[in-house]
């Protein structure tokens, strides 16, 4: 599975360790077909080339999706993408992404001390499943339309 095709990419921001860990469990647990998961941390080290490497693959017809925790999206907001989140107030689900945008994004967000999950799907159905399920780890309830 490490050299197929993931032109499908699922990025989630968490406040911590614990939160990251939990959505990766959560992510193992549902036992996804054509998923590929990729955890960084802050700590990590290349963390632009890992990103870079991961988000390489993404076709421009089919836009990354972007998940953050509560805690997160209002620090997103300060390190400048107020405009792109949508100024969100709760937790961010499923807000569409261009590639360069999602990669300048996950890269400032480590180096804020921030967690990443991304995930790399293979296809479009493999890519719903995900984020239904890395919706469900986020830390409050989707706020009404």
């Amino acid at each position: 599975m490490a050299n197929e095709h993931y032109p499908y990419k699922v990025a989630a921001v968490y406040p911590d360790d614990r939160s990251a860990a939990a959505a990766v469990g959560a992510l193992d647990a549902a036992n996804l077909e054509q998923v590929r998961v990729v955890e960084l941390s802050p700590a990590a080290t290349g963390i632009d080339r890992a990103i870079g490497q991961a988000t390489a693959e993404t076709a421009a017809a089919t836009p990354a999706v972007l998940f953050a925790s509560a805690p997160v999206a209002g620090s997103l907001i300060v390190l400048g993408y107020g405009t792109v989140t949508g100024w969100a107030a709760g937790a961010i689900r499923g807000l569409r992404l261009r590639e360069n945008l999602l990669a300048d994004l996950l890269q400032d967000a480590l180096r804020a001390g921030y967690h990443v999950v991304l995930l790399l799907a293979a296809n479009g159905k493999a890519r719903q499943h995900a984020e239904a399920v890395i919706s469900a780890t986020l830390s409050d309830p989707a706020l009404p339309d």
